[in-house]
């Protein structure tokens, strides 16, 4: 018996520090995904340089030219995420339409709620936002959900 209530202790010990592992792990992880969405194009950009300083041993003008060709690559990435901005927006406002068809008077309402309350936050200025973010074009006001009709206010 002695033995058998060992072996459990023993088992137990190391399931908790499995558990116990992957919580911290999983908390990390997590961590620096909001670090990156957090701190904005810098980061990212630095981040990018230090992974593949470490992995690939750069000089210092590997370094530079590196910082450089990562710079342009995220304004040319800008540019291509604000050209496809309106078509985004588009699909975003037919779908906004398209569910308030189905919901009764009520349910648009809150509808509506949700939508702006997603507005604001996209739109919401970050906290800790480096000099990078005044560099960004004027935001895109939120999609607005449609005027209800005459027929829908009844």
């Amino acid at each position: 018996m002695k033995r058998l209530r060992g072996c459990l202790g023993v088992f137990l010990v190391f399931f908790f520090g499995i558990v116990v592992g992957v919580a911290l792990t999983h908390g990390a992880i997590w961590k620096e995904i909001h670090d990156l969405i957090e701190g904005g194009p810098d980061v990212v950009v630095a981040k990018i340089s230090d992974r593949l300083d470490k992995e690939l041993k750069l000089d210092d003008a590997q370094k530079r030219m590196l910082a450089e060709i990562v710079t342009e690559a995220r304004i040319k990435l800008r540019v291509a995420r604000a050209d496809a901005q309106p078509k985004v927006e588009e699909a975003l406002v037919e779908a906004q339409k398209r569910t308030r068809a189905i919901l009764t008077s009520g349910q648009q309402r809150k509808f509506d709620e949700i939508v702006k309350r997603a507005g604001d936050q996209w739109l919401a200025p970050e906290a800790g936002a480096g000099p990078e973010r005044s560099e960004k074009p004027e935001p895109v006001a939120p999609v607005k959900s449609p005027e209800p009709t005459d027929s829908e206010k009844n």
